[in-house]
């Protein structure tokens, strides 16, 4: 009569087992950092897209409107929102536009003007830029540079 033949995992097929499962955890680590962190840099690009939509807005809501009175857009002193008022900051608000409510809850602002309005010709009264970055994330960050004969604005990308 044969012998029975036992079931069960040989201490080696396990061993290999916990080894794949090693291989797979230390693939993933450095794919989910990097995931993070990409997360993190499109934060950044959508409150730099969102914030530089607004500022050519103003400018064009300036020139082409039969009304006196110019927008400004005034940064907070938390860093984290900007407004913008009908024609000073004891006028009507017309936006408020906070990161939190972008889903950008660690975008600030790291270097910023105080104000940005323009002339009823479309240049800047003001001329400078606004840096972007996040908390979570260093070494990049979106510079905002608006440029004073023509009040254009550009979006750059920097990832030190």
């Amino acid at each position: 009569m044969p012998a029975e033949r036992q079931h069960g995992f040989v201490l080696l097929e396990a061993a290999l087992a916990a080894a794949c499962l090693l291989c797979i955890c230390a693939a993933a680590v450095p794919a989910a950092t990097r995931l993070q962190e990409y997360h993190y840099k499109a934060q950044v690009r959508l409150a730099a897209d969102i914030l530089a939509a607004d500022i050519r807005q103003l400018q064009q809501e300036t020139m082409f409107s039969s009304a006196k009175y110019s927008k400004t857009l005034y940064v907070s002193s938390d860093k984290q929102s900007y407004s913008i008022y009908l024609s000073g900051k004891n006028s009507p608000l017309c936006k408020k536009v906070t990161f939190v409510e972008l889903g950008c809850t660690d975008v600030y602002f790291s270097q910023q003007l105080q104000s940005i309005s323009f002339y009823f010709n479309g240049s800047s009264k003001s001329s400078g830029s606004i840096v972007l970055k996040h908390k979570q994330l260093k070494g990049f960050y979106c510079k905002l540079s608006l440029q004073p004969v023509t009040g254009r604005v550009t979006v750059t990308e920097y990832d030190g």
